[in-house]
């Protein structure tokens, strides 16, 4: 498990379930981490989450939604595909190799940037979400990358105060509501919305990572919302999704 710091925000209503006598240890150890109730069948539950451990890793299930599969990485890669030009290596930049993703979620830009050769700490405030980044990275990061990645769960604006910066502090906030109602939203998004909200500080966090980036600032927004703040140096374009730069060192 990575780093903790719990201190930000109190848990939110998920119980850990396991039915393999094979992992119930290791589903006792992650209950008594975060502080969750351990169950063994659903016949008790009284939660909206379900997180759960079996042999492959970790799920989390969403219980208001009884029709929709519970949320896996199995099938997450490391290098994923692109079509033309890489956008998010092109506003983080080829000189540059050490990136703090301060609004870690569920980690696939995290994995992106680590197929690119940069060295990335990952940070989340969701010590669920945490968790499941943690278990997905143990099983899905080959050895040669596993130096090259950190995990931190903690507030990422008390953490950039008080750790060493790097080249570049990417930011990811929750996509603006517009993007939550579409029906096109990602199962994921929707579980990371209720997890975690809607991420009202991004600006005050946007305002530290423009502090203490050594060379620059990179946040992803949706191809039709306003900059987070006004006049970035440069922006890289695509269909869906666009990458603000901001730069605070040459």
């Amino acid at each position: 498990m990575p780093h903790k710091d719990f201190t930000h925000q109190p848990l939110l209503c998920v119980e850990v379930l396991t039915d393999e006598p094979t992992v119930c240890q290791a589903a006792a150890s992650l209950a008594s981490e975060l502080g969750l109730k351990l169950l063994s069948d659903l016949s008790h539950v009284d939660c909206r989450f379900i997180l759960g451990v079996d042999g492959s890793g970790l799920s989390l299930k969403d219980l208001t939604q009884p029709n929709v599969k519970p949320l896996v990485f199995s099938s997450l890669k490391t290098r994923p595909r692109h079509r033309g030009i890489d956008l998010l290596a092109r506003a983080i930049g080829s000189k540059n190799h050490s990136i703090i993703d301060a609004t870690a979620g569920f980690g696939h830009d995290s994995f992106h940037m680590l197929s690119l050769g940069k060295h990335v700490v990952s940070i989340e405030r969701s010590p669920i979400v945490a968790a499941m980044l943690a278990d997905s990275a143990r099983r899905l990061i080959s050895s040669r990358f596993a130096t090259s990645m950190q995990l931190v769960c903690a507030d990422s604006k008390k953490w950039l105060t008080q750790n060493l910066s790097s080249e570049v502090i990417y930011l990811d906030p929750m996509f603006p509501d517009r993007e939550s109602r579409s029906a096109l939203a990602r199962k994921e998004d929707r579980m990371l919305r209720a997890l975690v909200g809607n991420d009202s500080d991004a600006i005050s966090l946007f305002s530290i990572a423009r502090a203490v980036a050594l060379r620059r600032v990179v946040v992803k927004r949706p191809a039709w919302a306003e900059p987070l703040e006004a006049n970035p140096s440069m922006s890289y374009q695509g269909r869906t999704v666009r990458y603000d730069v901001y730069v605070t060192r040459t």
